[in-house]
């Protein structure tokens, strides 16, 4: 990671979870040499128009299990997967790839991403979230 962060082609992007819906400020570092992915670097404007809980200590969780509020804060928010999933579908729109190639890549992109989505909001209606 260190001789990766080093490299000059890539970039350190820094994106806040709660602007992407989390409950937690909680900085994400993403290193990438693709900058359609600079979409993902939105910080939190902080107080008094955007308050959070530290995400520090312990809580319980769904099922009422003592956790750690990181382990809360650990999967990707449905936010930034739509936004992760935007920042791509523009750059394989944009990408000079043959205009087929493209479309075919952008078709199942989307199949895959609207199959994610379906099972998210099922898992979210099942679990009562």
């Amino acid at each position: 990671m260190v001789r990766l962060a080093k490299n000059p082609t890539v970039n350190k992007v820094v994106g806040d979870q709660c602007m992407f819906g989390g409950e937690f400020v909680k900085p994400t570092l993403w290193l990438t040499n693709a900058p359609h992915l600079n979409i993902l670097a939105k910080q939190c404007p902080g107080a008094p128009r955007h308050v959070h809980e530290k995400l520090v200590g312990l809580t319980r969780n769904f099922w009422g299990e003592t956790v750690f509020k990181t382990s809360l804060a650990a999967e990707y928010l449905q936010g930034l997967c739509e936004e992760l999933a935007k920042a791509y579908l523009l750059e394989l729109e944009h990408h000079p790839v043959s205009k087929e190639v493209g479309q075919r890549k952008i078709a199942r992109t989307l199949t895959r991403f609207q199959k994610l989505l379906t099972e998210r909001r099922r898992m979210s209606s099942v679990l009562g979230g």
